[in-house]
């Protein structure tokens, strides 16, 4: 009984949020309508591809909804009285909605799924989902404020893909670049395996999504169906067809793939903080004296600037004889390479001196310069021994809930040998 209260009241609030930010009123209605609906029915769909393939296409049916609501605000654009830059930005909007609603929707359902799985009740998995609302919107909201501080000072570049699809699709929509009859095509080749396979959509994400996603899932497809065919199916049928035993060989192969997926989420994760971890800035000092403790050297000769620097001092002091590879004018002309790049093109480097915060601060006898941690000579092995630690602590954890809940230890039940086989 909830869900069509919630409905009616995301109905209403999309209505007067878009008001009360200068849309029509009709406009708003239409988007409010077509968003409730395309979250429901593609949602569903999204839903039964995750089931099919354990990958839910988000990406995929937002493009769905994205040519949905640019489909009709540009083309009812001056009937509704909306811009083309309003009608662009409801769309992307409602696009985003979506993703999230849908994005959402089907964790919760796989929350459902594993948790029945393991004998869990439903009251227990809303709970915990409730429970995972509010810290979980807290750590967003601060990743969130944390990656923005660093994208828009520069310090980190992310590949960013997808926006870029979306950016590039509502362009040749919004100038009528768009090829039609491509889409069309796709259209009804997307129907055509769907009636021929009962997949279709799985189709058009291995058309869709980029080859290092497709082709692992393409081996380990076929590593598995060797094994049913080699393996599995010969030891059930030689116990006469126990479904038991059946039962048995395939849990296995879950608990490895779960094993798989829950270790590249624990490496993803720990990969993406150790990456901000070494964009995590510090004013480091070079002294003529000590300034090749750090990595400035190695870095300058494996990536070129000290032979750019050597030959840029033979030019401008022809009657000087050659740098030492320990020469601190190494290092006066990496401060100023730093500076020059923070200038705007537009702007001289005397005019960039005096208005611009400039990443080095130089002088004859020191040099100050905002730097990461990567640069720091003991990083790396900090790093990898913080990584080891972290592993082996989460490993110990798991290993001390496991035991205590009785799946492995003196108290787990073991497989009959027959099984263990």
């Amino acid at each position: 009984n909830h869900i069509p209260a919630f409905m009616l009241v995301s109905f209403i609030a999309m209505i007067i949020i878009f008001s009360l930010g200068g849309f029509p009123v009709i406009a708003a209605v239409i988007f409010a309508t077509v968003l409730l609906l395309t979250t429901f029915l593609l949602g569903a769909i999204a839903v039964r591809v995750m089931g099919e393939t354990g990958i839910e296409p988000v990406s995929g049916t937002s493009f769905i909804v994205l040519l949905m609501l640019m489909g009709t605000f540009l083309a009812f654009g001056d009937s509704l009285n909306l811009s083309k830059e309003q009608a662009v930005l409801m769309a992307l909007v409602g696009t985003t909605v979506f993703g999230s609603a849908i994005s959402m929707s089907g964790t919760v359902v796989a929350d459902y799924k594993n948790s029945l799985y393991i004998g869990n009740r439903p009251y227990h998995i809303s709970k915990g989902n409730i429970m995972g609302v509010v810290p979980g919107a807290v750590f967003g909201a601060g990743v969130a404020i944390f990656l923005s501080i660093l994208l828009a000072s520069g310090k980190i570049d992310l590949i960013a893909p997808q926006a870029n699809a979306f950016a590039s699709f509502t362009i040749l929509l919004a100038e009528g670049k768009g090829d039609m009859l491509a889409l069309g095509l796709g259209f009804f080749l997307g129907c055509f395996a769907e009636w021929a396979t009962g997949m279709g959509t799985s189709f058009g994400l291995g058309m869709y999504l980029p080859t290092p996603i497709t082709f692992p899932m393409l081996i380990g497809g076929g590593l598995r169906d060797w094994w049913e065919e080699k393996r599995l199916k010969p030891k059930v049928e030689k116990a006469g067809g126990d479904e038991r035993l059946r039962a048995v060989m395939l849990l296995v192969t879950f608990m490895v793939a779960a094993g798989m997926l829950t270790g590249e989420a624990f490496f993803g994760v720990e990969s993406a903080i150790l990456a901000a971890a070494d964009e995590t800035g510090y004013d480091q000092e070079y002294n003529p004296d000590d300034w090749t403790d750090t990595n400035l050297d190695e870095m300058l000769e494996e990536s070129g600037l000290m032979q750019y620097f050597e030959i840029m001092y033979g030019v401008n002091n022809p009657a000087s004889p050659e740098l030492e590879t320990d020469s601190f004018e190494f290092v006066i002309a990496y401060a100023v390479y730093r500076n020059m790049q923070t200038c705007p093109a537009e702007m001289g480097f005397d005019e960039c001196m005096q208005e611009e915060k400039l990443p080095c601060d130089i002088n004859s006898d020191q040099v100050v310069c905002e730097e990461t941690y990567s640069m720091k000579a003991w990083w790396p092995y900090a790093r990898m021994v913080g990584f080891i630690t972290v592993n082996v602590v989460l490993a110990l954890l798991i290993w001390v809930l496991f035991r205590k809940a009785g799946i492995i230890g003196p108290k787990s039940r073991t497989v009959d040998a027959e099984f263990a086989e």
